[in-house]
């Protein structure tokens, strides 16, 4: 179990989790990106802001 499976069910609804560095980075994070893309439970993003803001906001 990951981070993500760990911390997802926690939040709220509205809640937020943040994964800096999400475009520097990517090829460490890929699979949790790919997990929120999939995850009914979530809408996610990746911003383009600095290295890139994945965000994933709790429905």
């Amino acid at each position: 179990m990951d981070v993500y499976d760990k911390v997802v069910p926690k939040l709220v609804t509205g809640g937020i989790l943040v994964a800096d560095n999400a475009i520097s980075h990517f090829s460490e994070i890929e699979s949790v990106v790919k997990r929120a893309e999939d995850d009914c439970r979530v809408d996610s993003t990746i911003i383009d802001v600095g290295k890139g803001e994945m965000v994933v906001v709790k429905k």
